[in-house]
């Protein structure tokens, strides 16, 4: 198990986890994958709201592309060849 923060990793065992996770390291697996994010992560408030505007973007052409895309695949049969 690895405890990642910046530029700094240390190998560790499952009973310092919890110690890590409070100094804001993030926990990954032997294989490298994300256990736990680690306390204290900020994101800016532009961030957020760059984000929220981008949500809402999506949402917004979601709904146009499924109210465009009704009734025009009516009577179209799917044919699956079997992976040949």
């Amino acid at each position: 198990m690895r405890a990642v923060k910046e530029n700094k990793e240390y190998t560790i065992e499952e009973s310092q986890k919890g110690f890590y996770l409070g100094q804001g390291f993030d926990i990954y697996d032997d294989a490298g994958d994300l256990v736990e994010a680690g306390a204290g992560k900020v994101v800016s408030y532009e961030e957020y709201a760059a984000l929220q505007e981008k949500l809402e973007a999506l949402e917004a052409e979601l709904q146009k592309a499924q109210s465009q895309g009704k009734g025009k695949n009516k009577g179209v049969e799917t044919v699956e060849d079997g992976g040949n």
